[in-house]
């Protein structure tokens, strides 16, 4: 998603589930960086009505099925 990767966390990129590999960028810390929380900036930003909307949209095309109800990842 284009954002770097804090050296000070724990673990690492899971860059294999990637078709390309993406050329990971790398920062000290996100402590260290002003503002919020780090969010992407805004004309990045995914419009969550939007998606939802396209997701139905696949559902009742048939190209996907309806996820289960009790798997709600909002």
């Amino acid at each position: 998603m284009g954002l770097p990767i804090g050296m000070d966390i724990e673990g690492k990129p899971l860059l294999q589930a990637f078709e390309n590999l993406p050329k990971p960028n790398y920062i000290d810390s996100w402590e260290e960086i002003e503002g919020d929380c780090g969010m992407h900036p805004v004309d990045i930003q995914r419009d969550p009505i939007a998606e939802q909307a396209a997701m139905n949209q696949l559902i009742e095309l048939g190209y996907i099925e309806k996820p289960d109800e009790r798997l709600n990842f909002r």
